[in-house]
């Protein structure tokens, strides 16, 4: 799918997904984890659902107004930044980092800003929370903000990684009924 966006000079990449799994997408990962992980070309996975024997979207309006940036603290952060302020119909912005328990918020607030303040969305506000389960706080937090879509970087993980450490991604695709933007 990726070298198929490459061919075509694609900017985006659409799929679908019901957020659901088991054991087997716990291990192998859901098809669209695999289609964002493999390349540059970001990636929209929508949220649908069947009903009267048609596939319908969860979501109505842009899914770009009011992205929530799901911030890890590494080196794509910036490119999450820089990709959310170029969203078409990006009426406000909001990013989130879930910290570990114990982490030193103050810091992990001041990195995430800084990095902010060097990118194109200046404007966007920052949050930093503490919790166990990155996965259920981003969900929540995009909630509480009126998120209509999480914008988020994939970590690559093997089967093995994925099976010992999941995947924020994983679960936010089994999870969230957002839309969800892979960077």
């Amino acid at each position: 799918m990726q070298q198929v966006a490459a061919d075509v000079g694609a900017d985006l990449i659409i799929v679908t997904d019901r957020g659901k799994g088991g054991a087997a997408g716990r291990l192998l990962g859901s098809t669209a984890e695999r289609i964002a992980q493999a390349g540059d070309v970001p990636v929209l996975v929508e949220r649908v659902e069947e009903r009267d024997a048609a596939w319908c979207r969860l979501g109505t309006g842009s899914p770009f107004a009011h992205p929530l940036v799901a911030a890890d603290l590494d080196e794509g952060l910036r490119r999450l930044a820089v990709v959310t302020a170029r969203l078409p119909g990006r009426e406000s912005a909001r990013a989130v980092h879930v910290a570990s328990p114990g982490s030193d918020l103050a810091q992990a607030h001041g990195f995430v800003d800084d990095e902010f303040a060097l990118s194109p969305l200046t404007d966007a506000e920052v949050v930093v929370l503490e919790g166990r389960d990155p996965a259920e706080s981003i969900i929540a937090e995009a909630q509480a903000s009126g998120a209509t879509v999480i914008v988020l970087s994939p970590r690559r993980h093997g089967a093995i990684g994925r099976l010992v450490f999941g995947s924020v991604a994983l679960s936010l695709l089994r999870e969230s009924r957002l839309p969800l933007l892979f960077v």
